[in-house]
């Protein structure tokens, strides 16, 4: 198949991972084929860097509300999606559909299922996250419209970020022929951490413009990440506090369900043992560069990630990173064990232990799992508050905001966790090798080779929903951070 034309659908194009590396891939296309970036102009294309030589508007594409949102809706919406679709489509042109299954719009997903199963042109599906992987109001909201989430056909591709990803689809029965892992590449403008300390009066500055405390004499651990649960804020304020650290976090939330969490750490920024920033310079590239470049490490406590663009900025840079463990890591070459902390242990006072205990047994089954299968997970997360001590990511976002604003209790967590403690200390002074594993040119070459493999030989139908689903019913998929409010409102 000759493609032309590649046309890349999101929901958004806002300042952000996504924006970033679909600017990337765009640049990276053969000569001769152009990209056009899609989405809701609703939503906007504010984040895009640059490669595309149309933007397309896809009305009614973007993050839809639950609250209200009805079969009707649902079907005119549907409707005017799969129209504009078809309109878009040319034997030539290949739809690159970023997480259609997130469950952030039902409507959108089943346009694009609908139109993907006619064949009519090349399809990729591209999986950053699955609904599936905690986000468990999200695939609620989806399951009530559309009962199969990931279908298969001879003009469909499914791309994914990490192995685990890949595999899972391969055991649901995505044919092995029909998808590939394609890791995120780093920015092509990576400056080594050249001027640090220049970089490092730049930051201070912005944040103290933003009203924060910043001190220019303590190190800088970097989050260059977005403001939403899963990514655990404030487990990197903790463990800058008992660093008498400063931390930056560039972004904040972008959609309704994360409004709370968002206002939440906000308010944990602004309190007086916090030294930092949170989201200051509005996100700008400039300021992300600076952060990165002036800080002692990259840190991530981040509970779950598709890719985990941080840790490819960092390798590029020459940064050393430490984090929590997470499945992503595997595919990172050279995250030893001295660099990653499976847990962070902090103390509790007995009623917040048996507030918690009661929130985790008497949490809801989402939809779809068995209730013997909820029991067991249940049983799991309430046996963890039985001894005075919590591990601090299963605390829901008041729990956590009360601890970090407790100097005694940073005291105590600090002790309790020296391990760790210590090898964040150490790993401030190291600077392991640059790595160009990430780099536009080795990802480019990855990308080009999908773009030639069309068409492929594929039964029609879809893959087994329930396969996708019993991967992620474990505790960890199921901590109150992940449905807060909703549950566990401490």
């Amino acid at each position: 198949m000759n493609i032309k034309k590649v046309i890349f659908f999101h929901y958004h194009f806002l300042r952000g991972g996504v924006s970033a590396v679909t600017s990337r891939l765009a640049k990276e296309l053969p000569e001769g084929v152009s990209a056009a970036a899609a989405c809701d102009p609703a939503m906007g294309f504010s984040g895009l860097e640059g490669g595309f030589g149309e933007t397309v508007s896809v009305e009614g594409a973007g993050y839809a509300d639950p609250d209200g949102f009805d079969e009707e809706d649902f079907s005119a919406l549907r409707d005017a999606i799969s129209k504009r679709l078809a309109g878009l489509c040319a034997d030539d042109t290949l739809f690159w559909i970023h997480n259609h299954s997130i469950g952030k719009n039902p409507a959108f997903t089943a346009a694009v299922i609908e139109h993907a199963r006619k064949g009519l042109n090349p399809v990729v599906l591209q999986i950053h996250d699955f609904a599936e992987c905690g986000r468990w109001k999200n695939r609620a909201f989806l399951k009530r419209f559309v009962p199969r989430l990931y279908p298969v056909g001879k003009n469909i591709k499914y791309v994914t970020l990490n192995s685990r990803d890949l595999d899972i689809l391969i055991r649901a029965g995505v044919p092995a022929a029909s998808c590939a892992r394609l890791p995120n590449m780093h920015s092509s403008s990576v400056s080594a951490s050249a001027g640090g300390r220049e970089a490092l009066k730049r930051v201070a500055g912005v944040c103290r413009r933003s009203g924060y405390v910043f001190d220019e004499e303590a190190p800088l651990l970097a989050c260059p990440v977005r403001t939403i649960r899963r990514k655990n804020i404030l487990e990197s304020f903790l463990c800058a506090s008992a660093l008498d650290a400063n931390v930056v976090v560039t972004l904040p939330a972008n959609s309704k369900p994360e409004r709370p969490y968002e206002r939440l750490v906000a308010e944990a920024a602004r309190s007086g043992s916090f030294r930092g920033g949170w989201a200051p310079g509005e996100g700008s590239h400039d300021f992300l560069e600076d952060v990165m470049n002036a800080s002692a490490l990259a840190f991530s406590s981040s509970l779950m990630e598709g890719f985990g663009m941080l840790f490819a900025e960092a390798a590029a840079r020459g940064k050393n990173v430490f984090s929590r463990r997470i499945p992503v890591l595997d595919d990172f070459p050279g995250m030893g064990g001295e660099n990653i902390y499976d847990s962070l242990k902090v103390p509790l006072r007995p009623d917040e232990s048996r507030r918690l205990k009661k929130a985790y047994g008497d949490m809801p089954a989402p939809p779809g799992v068995a209730p013997e299968k909820m029991a067991v997970i249940r049983d799991a997360l309430s046996a963890m508050f039985c001894r005075g001590t919590g591990e601090f990511s299963f605390l829901d976002p008041p729990a956590q905001r009360d601890i970090c604003a407790d100097k005694d209790a940073v005291r105590e967590a600090k002790a309790m966790n020296g391990d760790v403690f210590d090898r964040l200390e150490k790993a401030l002074g190291n600077r392991p090798a640059r790595t160009d594993a990430f780099s536009p040119g080795r990802i480019g070459v990855l990308f080009r080779k999908l773009l030639e493999s069309w068409p492929h030989d594929g039964e029609e139908g879809f893959a087994d929903d329930n396969v996708v689903l019993d991967s992620f019913l474990k505790p960890e998929y199921f901590r109150i951070m992940l449905v807060w409010p909703e549950v566990g409102n401490g």
